[in-house]
């Protein structure tokens, strides 16, 4: 014995196509910013200083890699780590990002210790350089999806610079509600 009848049937089913629909079109594509240092990237993966690729990111045994991570979908951290076999005492002096024509320095006067990598977490190590909106990085990054990072520091009363290229990279994301 049938119900809801035909009617009732087909009625049911519209009401569920219209459900599916509803559902399906509330799905949205959320973009996700990367800017990433390739040899950076590697070196945080698997800790290994004998990379070929870190080589030119060493100076007097030290080696410089850095790290740029969401902090919000609008902010972003930049961070230098420094690591090395042996205690070292470096001096970070002087930060600048720039890209597009557009740059922002700062200033610094920080001294950390290097240290051997490992996974544990060192509030002193990696050092937080920079606080950036991502409105800002857009516009930095916008003609040829690439920013640098220039970072000024002393080891042993000797001055010295490394250059970071981070190059832009976008995720799509099929995002649903809630």
């Amino acid at each position: 014995m049938n119900l809801i009848g035909r009617e009732g049937s087909i009625l049911l089913k519209t009401l569920m196509l219209t459900f599916y629909g509803v559902a399906l079109s509330a799905c949205q594509t959320a973009e996700l910013v990367f800017y990433e240092h390739k040899p950076s990237k590697r070196f945080y993966q698997d800790l290994n200083m004998g990379d070929p690729l870190l080589s030119p990111f060493f100076d007097n045994g030290v080696l410089f890699v850095a790290s740029i991570k969401a902090a919000t979908h609008t902010e972003y951290f930049f961070w230098i780590g420094v690591y090395s076999e042996k205690k070292e005492k470096v001096k970070i002096n002087k930060a600048i990002v720039m890209g597009s024509g557009l740059n922002l320095s700062k200033d610094l006067d920080i001294e950390v210790f290097s240290r051997q990598p490992t996974r544990e977490y060192d509030a002193g190590n990696p050092v937080k350089l920079f606080e950036l909106k991502s409105s800002w990085l857009g516009k930095a990054s916008n003609d040829d999806g690439a920013i640098v990072l220039d970072v000024f520091y002393e080891i042993g009363g000797k001055e010295g610079k490394k250059r970071f290229v981070l190059k832009r990279r976008v995720e799509k994301q099929t995002v649903f509600s809630t």
